[in-house]
C-alpha cells in the first residue's frame, strides 16, 4: 500500500525524477508550488533494487458487442438491456452501521512516507511493537498481523511533515518518551518516520536515536537507521 499523498501532478514529478536519473535535469514550471511541495513523486512506490520483470496473467475476455448493421460498439446499450436497474440503492438509514465491516479485511505492506488514516503494525526481527498495558514492549509477530495490541495510529504533527505521535488501538494511550504509555497527547514522544525506500521499511527516530527491536525482542534506540516492516491493517476486532 503506497501511502503518500498523490494526484495527477505526481505522474509529472515521477517523469522528472526518471529523467534526472538518466542525467537530464528537466523540471516543468507548470506545477504550482503547493502541489510540488505536498504531492508525491511516486518513486517510493517501487523497489528498484529488486525489479520484477514478470508479466501479469491477463484473463481472456469476450469482445465488446457490436451493432450488426453499423459495426459500431454498443456495449452500453446491451448492458442497459441486461440490467434494467443501473444504479444501486442509496443506503438510507444504514449510515450508523459499523463502516469498518464494509471494508476489505486483512493487511497490506506500507510503502512511502507515512500519512494519517490507518491502523499500523510495526515489525522487526519477528517481533512487533506492542501495547503491554502501561508500557511499550514487543511480542511475537503473527502471519496475519491481526493482534489488536500491536496496532497503532499515527497523528501527524504538521501536515506533510515526517513527525508523528502514536497511540494504541487498544486504549488510545500514547507512547511516551520513557516508553511508558500516557493518556495525554502533550506527554507523547514526537518521532520522525522516514521511508528508507526500495522496500526497506520505515525508520522511527528521535533525539535518542533509531528505534529497533533485536532478535530477542528487546526494544532499544540505536545509531543506525533500521526499517520496520510496516503493515496497514483492517480487522473488525
Amino acid at each position: 500500500m503506497f501511502v503518500e499523498n498523490a494526484d495527477h501532478i505526481s505522474q509529472i514529478k515521477f517523469i522528472e525524477q526518471w529523467q534526472f536519473a538518466k542525467g537530464k535535469n528537466i523540471t516543468t514550471d507548470q506545477i504550482p508550488a503547493w502541489r510540488r511541495t505536498h504531492m508525491s513523486d511516486l518513486v517510493s512506490a517501487f523497489d528498484f533494487d529488486n525489479p520484477d520483470y514478470s508479466l501479469p496473467s491477463i484473463p481472456s475476455i469476450a469482445s465488446p458487442s457490436v451493432d450488426a448493421s453499423t459495426g459500431v460498439w454498443n456495449g452500453y446499450a446491451v448492458c442497459e438491456a441486461l440490467y434494467p436497474t443501473q444504479r444501486p440503492p442509496v443506503p438510507y438509514g444504514q449510515q450508523t452501521q459499523n463502516i469498518a465491516s464494509y471494508s476489505e479485511q486483512g493487511f497490506k505492506v506500507v510503502r512511502g512516507d507515512l500519512t494519517e488514516g490507518r491502523y499500523l503494525v510495526f515489525e522487526m526481527n519477528g517481533y512487533a511493537l506492542t501495547n503491554s498495558r502501561d508500557s511499550l514492549s514487543s511480542s511475537k509477530a503473527t502471519p496475519q498481523h491481526n493482534t489488536k495490541s500491536q496496532r497503532w495510529v499515527g497523528q501527524q504533527i504538521i501536515a506533510g511533515s515526517p513527525q508523528f505521535t502514536f497511540s494504541s488501538a487498544v486504549d488510545r494511550k500514547y507512547i511516551g518518551s520513557d516508553g511508558q504509555l500516557v493518556t495525554s497527547s502533550n506527554s507523547a514522544i514526537v518521532v520522525s518516520v522516514t521511508d528508507l525506500g526500495n522496500g526497506k521499511g520505515l525508520a522511527i527516530s528521535s533525539s535518542a536515536g533509531y528505534l529497533t527491536i533485536d532478535k530477542t525482542g528487546k526494544i532499544s534506540w540505536g545509531k543506525s537507521a533500521v526499517g520496520f516492516s510496516t503493515y496497514s491493517v483492517t480487522y473488525d476486532n
